[in-house]
């Protein structure tokens, strides 16, 4: 499965520098950078995470513009940088940038954390050589590990999604939860404004949620966290959520740790879980619906080789169950998700295709030996009474057919139209099953003793009345309306006698086709002695 895109996830707007400066056959302008440029680049600067903030001061040195420490903290060399570059970019693109809002200082600053605005600084083409090893180099200082509590595991203390651990009725139950959305409202504010979070704020979020241990407290702060770029400290605030049972939580985690999001690819992680926690984090969200972890386990459970492959053995394959996920997926994103989920099923459509070729291969490998055991009985596709039930699937197997277990512990076969069904007593041949359809069941009978199936058939005529439970078990064993009809009625039949006392019977019931039957009858049973 493609790697997953974050902020598709959070459904967060998605704004790019591109899309924000004006078109570039404008007259060109003199950068006109005012106070509330510099307040706005500051402010945004200081939101970003540490590693951006050192790769923005990294591609400014390698442009020539910044030759001072590179410490991620903002300055008046950092400052003057971006100054030059935004007047470098202004005369190169023909038009001015209009760095005085938010959303624009902040796009102008990504252009440098992840390089592109080499593009707009020199034209195309115009990164340095040894680029790549500097930035590495400046990267390594910066502390990117996240630290999961050893013998991490989702739900693992699980706790109320709203209230945590508080004592219902208590005043902390009471109070605590509207305290929490406030909080959050006010650094979700602070994050959207481009401002700096409020201290307070968040030494009191942390304080109740390492008090009080409540899910949706660390998930929203985590999501806070990633607005402003600590994706580091995000990722540690929804493991404690995961902990406490928060399936949204576990799910971004746990793909995470997969590799999944390509903008946490930086990340490292201490104390990570081995596959059989991950895989158990990915199934109890599933349980949650959440939809992402639905999803992602279904790709495991066929294989999915973008998935670690720690993660696929401990799932093993089940494409049964990978469809199952599949369906339970909301409507809205099976919309978005149309392409993964078609990757998936066709995944599991191969899958099934290749393991019934080397199911038949198998089976036609161990019929031959099976059918030799038949000697002279009547053999009809391969089976006859002296094989064992799972022996008569083997066979049948080989000829193409789909086999499962019925509720009256028999065997129902079918390869397409045609029908097989197998009780302890009888084998039953839908007409399907040899193409004998359009025949009567004395064309039929004359066919099996011209062929010597059998020596001779005797004809007989009798009046059917099934009572409930047999037009009950019928229908269990799957018979259908073909095999199971309503009572009474008039069977017309021919019958022929095999080696060791089984049964042949052509059986046409008025007004309906032929099927065949093979009965045990005396078959095995002990012989009386006249002696």
């Amino acid at each position: 499965m493609r790697k997953t895109a974050f902020l598709a996830f959070l459904a967060l707007p998605i704004f790019t520098f591109c899309e924000a400066v004006p078109s570039i056959a404008q007259t060109t302008a003199p950068s006109r950078t005012t106070e509330s440029t510099h307040w706005l680049l500051e402010s945004e600067f200081k939101n970003l995470g540490e590693r951006d903030r050192i790769r923005i001061q990294s591609h400014l040195a390698e442009y020539g513009l910044y030759d001072s420490t590179l410490d991620g903290l903002w300055g008046r060399n950092t400052e003057g940088a971006l100054r030059q570059a935004a007047a470098m970019m202004e005369q190169n693109m023909g038009t001015e940038l209009h760095l005085d809002n938010a959303e624009r200082a902040r796009a102008f600053l990504s252009q440098f954390a992840d390089g592109s605005a080499s593009a707009f600084m020199w034209g195309e083409g115009g990164e340095c050589d040894g680029c790549d090893q500097v930035e590495q180099q400046t990267l390594a200082s910066a502390d990117l590990t996240v630290r999961l509590p050893k013998n991490f595991q989702c739900n693992a203390q699980p706790r109320d999604y709203w209230t945590g651990n508080m004592e219902v009725g208590s005043i902390p139950w009471q109070q605590v939860p509207d305290q929490v959305e406030k909080i959050i409202e006010s650094l979700e504010n602070s994050a959207k404004n481009g401002s700096a979070l409020r201290p307070s704020d968040q030494r009191q979020i942390e304080n109740i949620i390492a008090d009080h241990e409540i899910p949706i407290a660390a998930e929203y702060y985590g999501y806070v966290l990633y607005d402003i770029g600590d994706h580091k400290g995000a990722h540690e605030f929804w493991a404690k959520a995961a902990i406490h049972g928060e399936p949204s939580s576990a799910t971004l985690l746990t793909i995470s740790l997969m590799g999944g999001y390509d903008e946490f690819k930086h990340l490292s992680f201490a104390n990570p879980p081995n596959a059989r926690v991950i895989v158990d984090c990915l199934q109890y969200a599933a349980a949650g619906k959440d939809d992402t972890a639905l999803i992602w386990l279904a790709s495991g459970l066929v294989g999915d080789p973008d998935l670690p492959q720690g993660v696929n053995e401990v799932l093993g394959v089940n494409t049964n169950r990978a469809r199952e996920l599949l369906d339970a997926i909301s409507q809205e994103h099976r919309e978005e998700w149309a392409d993964d989920i078609a990757e998936i099923r066709k995944l599991a459509d191969e899958l099934d295709q290749r393991r019934q070729i080397e199911e038949v291969a198998q089976a036609t490998d161990a019929a031959t030996g099976l059918t030799s055991k038949c000697g002279g009985l009547i053999t009809l596709k391969g089976i006859c009474w002296s094989l064992k039930l799972a022996e008569m699937q083997t066979v049948l197997l080989a000829h193409g057919y789909e086999c499962s277990d019925d509720l009256l512990g028999g065997l129902s076969c079918s390869r397409g139209d045609a029908l097989i069904d197998i009780t302890d007593k009888a084998i039953t041949f839908s007409c399907e099953t040899f193409d004998v359809c359009t025949y009567n069941y004395e064309q039929v009978s004359g066919f099996l003793t011209e062929q010597g199936v059998v020596g001779a058939m005797e004809a007989s005529r009798q009046f059917i009345t099934q009572d409930t439970a047999e037009a009950l078990a019928m229908s269990a064993m799957g018979l259908g309306p073909a095999l199971a009809f309503r009572e009474p009625y008039w069977q017309l039949s021919s019958c022929g006698k095999g080696a060791q006392g089984q049964v042949l019977c052509v059986e046409q019931p008025e007004n309906r086709e032929v099927r065949l039957v093979l009965k045990k009858a005396t078959l095995g049973a002990r012989t009386p002695s006249f002696d």
